[in-house]
């Protein structure tokens, strides 16, 4: 029976890949590009993800290069102090630093641990049976597999084919994002921030060197350009300061789009993982990390099969997987979609009330509620 085949080499691709092969199974991945399409921004890891990664054996290079959060602030757009909590309590209950790092030491990081990834391959149909999955690329090449695992994105090929629900719609808010090379002195280099407005939000973490990675949203139509960073001069310090001081041509600008959550992953010989199964917009900050822990936890239920000829044993640990994943991963989603909304609304009575309810949320309950959010992997484990 052939391996397995994995398309898309983004975080969740190359994590599943590492921890497939670690776990002893032969493991293709294919990408349409011939390089990533992004690295020029930051993620933040929380402490679960950086689990993940230490049980992954990639997680050295990403905690050196990555700038821990000791604390967090949440602020209104006058600057006054709505909520803060140490976030390094967070972390001590869980057992691995929250870190924010450049986009591209992650990337990096997963490739070395898979490094032979099948560039140029763009998948455009499959067919699976009980057999196993024959794979159809655009370029006329076919492979074979014995699991198809889908971790191509929002937009994915795969979750089209199985669920066929659709193209993802608009969650009403666009990101900017932007890295500051030279910020303004006296900022505290392991405070996250967060500032909140009308319609609009504003973060900020900073990095290992000294710059400040930082991310403005705004509900704007899907079609919005730069110009609508105006409203953002309007803010407290220092964030027209870190917006002014960032190169125009280094401002990604990403319009946010959502699915709601879905159960029913895998299919015959299929399953979805990532944004493929469960995107979630940005407000928690949680993709990235949700991700690295699909792969861990897909690699464990795997690792308990003999091969993978006989189609009612995977069937039953693809099972497994959804069932480990999906209520954290479909409560992720929702708390992120009602904080997008809460976030970004019009109505000036909800603004008064959410910024009252931070107001009188404790640290202990900000400790207890993020650390609640902890999902650990330790451990890949190993074929039987």
């Amino acid at each position: 029976m052939p391996g397995i085949a994995i398309v898309g080499a983004g975080i969740a691709g190359l994590a599943c890949g590492s921890a497939l092969r670690k776990a002893g199974f032969d493991v293709k991945v294919y990408e349409r590009a011939d390089a990533p399409a992004e690295t020029g921004s930051a993620l933040g890891l929380h402490s679960s993800a950086v689990l993940a990664l230490r049980a992954l054996g990639v997680a050295a290079p990403v905690e050196q290069a990555g700038q821990e959060v000791r604390d967090w602030e949440i602020r209104a757009w006058d600057g006054e102090v709505l909520a803060a909590w140490p976030q390094s309590k967070v972390s001590a209950a869980i057992g691995a630093p929250g870190i924010t790092v450049p986009r591209s030491v992650l990337w990096e990081a997963l490739r070395s641990a898979f490094p032979d990834v099948r560039t140029g391959h763009t998948l455009t149909s499959y067919t699976a049976d009980t057999r196993g999955v024959v794979l159809e690329f655009a370029d006329g090449s076919t492979d074979e597999a014995g699991l198809l695992i889908a971790a191509d994105g929002l937009r994915s090929t795969v979750r089209e084919r199985h669920f066929g629900d659709g193209p993802p719609g608009y969650a009403g808010f666009t990101a900017w994002r932007g890295i500051c090379a030279a910020p303004p002195d006296g900022l505290d280099p392991h405070l996250a921030r967060q500032t909140l407005g009308d319609r609009s939000t504003f973060g900020m973490w900073p990095l290992a060197d000294g710059s400040v990675y930082w991310v403005a949203t705004r509900a704007v139509p899907d079609d919005a350009t730069a110009a609508d960073l105006a409203p953002f001069r309007g803010a407290h310090a220092p964030v027209p300061q870190l917006i002014e001081a960032t190169a125009p041509d280094r401002i990604l600008r990403t319009p946010v789009y959502d699915r709601p959550p879905r159960p029913g992953w895998s299919g015959t010989r299929t399953v979805l993982v990532g944004d493929a199964a469960h995107p979630m917009v940005p407000t928690t900050g949680q993709g990235a990390s949700q991700a690295l822990l699909d792969a861990v936890t897909l690699a464990q239920v795997l690792s308990k099969l003999a091969s993978l000829d006989d189609p009612e044993p995977l069937a039953t640990a693809l099972s497994e997987y959804e069932k480990r994943r999906f209520p954290m991963t479909a409560a992720m989603a929702a708390e992120a979609r009602r904080l997008g909304e809460l976030h970004h609304t019009a109505d000036p009575q909800l603004r008064l009330r959410r910024d009252q309810q931070l107001r009188d949320t404790t640290a202990e309950e900000w400790i207890t509620r993020m650390s609640g959010r902890a999902n650990p992997a330790t451990s890949t484990g190993g074929r039987r």
